[in-house]
């Protein structure tokens, strides 16, 4: 009986082998978008725009005729047009597998856009419900006219028995084939020439669905061409393996097409000593009680665009509400999402100037206004579109050319950071995160801003990178490669947050240049690299070992100063939070267990856990150095005994955590703003750290309030 239903569903498991390009590109472009917390993020952001919907709408209907006419166009070619009489389940496998496999396409886009219309609370009103509607019928139809179509065409006489059994698919086919090299092109090109401008305009979604449709064919016909198609018989075509040869020859290319080269500036960088740096910040640094200076330096994770926003939120917040808290912060330690947002909060610092009181004018309400809100709109742009501008187009062409001529995908992402922040201040008189990073710290030493450490992780040692205007000496910076002193290069400051945020495959590994040098002949120094640069959170994603060495290294040179030092650590994981993991100093008598597999893959999930076990170990230590300094009779050479203040990400209880990724929702943008005074926790800590620098008690009960939503 097994070998009877076996034999029963053989053609259609055949037809389904015929498909699988299609079926792998469906199943993973519906996976992603149902299964991944980002991709229902894209969901939600969808409906913001009418272009992007647009997009949206026409980039599924590709993807869906692509995914069908490739999958149909092959089973053709293998079994022809067989009737039920002949084989009634080949027959029925043949014509409805190519559509039940399109129809899926918009089936994972219908429920994505569910999910997303439920929370956006079931309005037909708005776009959304509008898009889904619209989503929901054009599939229904869609399905109809492919079981129609060769009726409506014979009607129309466009398939006539003398045209042969596949003239309907001919006619087709001359119809898409243009369309779809046509639109490719202009995506390439989109992605090549401006892949800001063309992914904020087309939508993340957007280019996705396109993507996935000029992918289509093409592994399609990959599949066609290394299996030979007789009516009946099916034979591999052995001589030429075209899957493999692709394989193998973006393989040997990658030792000589590589084009993640960091972007870097023309200009020499300038570093100085720690002790200027100091002497700077203490010409301007407040006074509390007690004529104490007290001296902040902020350790913030990393965590994709939700630690970004959680930076944004928890210094522009603390600034808006204290002016003194600015000039108290001497520097602050980065990681990866950390890094962006901390670059996108000193861009708007050193725009105050003209931009805070056009800020407040429009917000209405000194307690929403400044440097949080503009930091915080700057960042709410959907980063991931000029990412996927590149990397689905022009960086994906690169793996197979055997020299670099096409730009990555970083430098489309770093230059949508630029273009993010250049759209809230349409006339600033910088360029942002588009300055130069020595040149945006000059700035910052005449306008008194924090020194930016920014923590990376070389890939070939395991060592940590910092990118700094500060100098730093080995003696106080152990084993830490300094980037200026390594490469010799100046970069923009979106580059430098850039360094420090590469997500894993979503951004490469970055190529570092060797220090220029006149002994070095021209293709020697043409061809010398320095190793490759990865995301700050591979060493330690806390930022906090840098942190700690800092400090030190400043009490050590000015003990004598009436120094009160002040640890603040911004974390972004939403489990930290809801375990206490920080706080929590208990024994543990319970861990996490994982069954299945676990000799062929534990070594690879034991690395990937020291990540964070290795950055919760640093901040720990840098909450019980500030314990033991604080039971001293004299606290580690400081003055006043030290503080520690933790912001973490704390989940309302029901409420979905933010995506980790380069895209939020406008939920789950404010879902982050409402974090700061709506914790309980971060309540008690934002209003502990005002009191410690004298905010008026009115000012504190102002800024405290949780319904304190920064928005336009």
């Amino acid at each position: 009986m097994l070998v009877r239903l076996w034999n029963k569903f053989h053609d259609a498991l055949l037809v389904l082998y015929y498909c699988r390009f299609s079926v792998l590109v469906v199943a993973l472009g519906g996976g992603g978008l149902l299964f991944i917390q980002q991709g229902q993020e894209l969901a939600l952001r969808v409906g913001d725009s009418g272009v992007h919907a647009l997009f949206f709408y026409l980039g599924i209907f590709f993807w869906a005729l692509h995914s069908w006419f490739a999958c149909r166009r092959l089973v053709e070619f293998r079994f022809g047009r067989p009737t039920w009489e002949e084989n009634p389940i080949l027959s029925w496998s043949v014509n409805h597998i190519p559509r039940i496999i399109a129809v899926i396409a918009y089936f994972c886009a219908t429920l994505s856009l569910l999910f997303a219309w439920k929370q956006k609370g079931y309005s037909l009103m708005t776009l959304h419900g509008a898009l889904l509607l619209l989503t929901v019928a054009t599939g229904v139809i869609f399905y109809f006219s492919l079981v129609k179509r060769r009726h409506w065409m014979q009607h129309f006489n466009l398939d006539s028995s003398s045209k042969g059994s596949s003239a309907d698919l001919d006619f087709i086919q001359k119809i898409l084939l243009p369309v779809t090299v046509t639109y490719s092109l202009v995506f390439l090109l989109g992605g090549f020439a401006a892949p800001a401008y063309f992914g904020f305009w087309v939508g993340s979604l957007g280019i996705l669905f396109f993507a996935l449709s000029s992918i289509v064919p093409v592994g399609s016909w990959l599949v066609y061409k290394t299996t030979r198609f007789d009516l009946g018989t099916e034979t591999r075509a052995r001589d030429f393996p075209v899957i493999l040869t692709l394989f193998l020859v973006a393989v040997g290319f990658s030792f000589i097409n590589d084009n993640h080269d960091i972007r870097t500036l023309e200009s020499v960088p300038t570093q100085q000593p720690l002790e200027k740096a100091y002497r700077q910040w203490s010409e301007s640094a407040p006074l509390i009680e007690g004529n104490i200076k007290p001296l902040i330096i902020v350790a913030t994770t990393g965590g994709g665009i939700r630690a970004s926003q959680w930076t944004a939120t928890v210094l522009g917040g603390l600034t808006d509400a204290e002016p003194k808290f600015q000039n108290a912060l001497f520097a602050i330690s980065s990681v990866s999402g950390g890094s962006v947002g901390a670059a996108f909060f000193e861009a708007t610092l050193r725009e105050n100037n003209t931009q805070c009181e056009q800020a407040k004018a429009q917000t209405h309400d000194w307690s929403k206004t400044c440097y949080q809100w503009q930091t915080q709109q700057a960042l709410s742009a959907d980063f991931l579109a000029p990412n996927f501008a590149s990397m689905l187009y022009p960086d994906l062409m690169q793996r197979f050319l055997p020299l670099a001529v096409m730009p990555d995908r970083q430098r489309a992402m770093e230059l949508g950071w630029e273009k993010a922040w250049q759209n809230i201040f349409e006339n600033a008189y910088s360029r942002g995160l588009a300055d130069g990073f020595t040149k945006f710290s000059r700035n910052m030493e005449e306008a008194r801003l924090p020194l930016l450490m920014v923590n990376s992780t070389h890939m070939e040692t395991g060592k940590r990178i910092v990118t700094t205007t500060l100098k730093l000496e080995p003696e106080q910076f152990t084993d830490t490669v300094d980037f200026f002193q390594l490469t010799g290069t100046d970069l923009p400051l979106s580059t430098v947050a850039g360094n420090s945020a590469r997500f894993p495959y979503v951004s490469p590994p970055g190529t570092l240049p060797c220090r220029p040098d006149e002994e070095m002949g021209f293709w020697q120094g043409l061809l010398c690299r320095n190793g490759h640069i990865l995301d700050g959170g591979y060493f330690e994603n806390f930022g906090a070992i840098t942190a700690m060495q800092l400090m030190q290294a400043v009490l050590a040179k000015n003990p004598g100063d009436n120094l009160k030092p002040i640890f603040v650590l911004i974390s972004s994981d939403p489990e930290l939070a809801q375990n206490n993991t920080i706080e929590n100093d208990k024994p543990l008598t319970q861990l996490p267990t994982n069954r299945g597999a676990n000799e062929a893959f534990g070594p690879v999930q034991g690395l990937l856990s020291t990540r964070g076990g290795r950055g919760i170990l640093a901040a720990k230590e840098l909450r019980d150095w500030v314990k033991r300094c604080q039971a001293q009779p004299t606290p580690c050479r400081a003055t006043v005994k030290p503080e520690f203040f933790h912001f973490r990400m704390d989940v309302a209880e029901g409420d979905p955590e933010p995506a980790l990724g380069w895209l939020l929702s406008e939920e789950a943008e404010q879902q982050i703003w409402r974090m700061l005074t709506c914790s309980r926790f971060n309540l008690t800590e934002f209003e502990r750290l005002l009191h410690l620098m004298g905010t008026p008690p009115a000012h504190i009960e102002k800024a405290s309030r949780c319904d304190n939503l920064n928005s336009s």
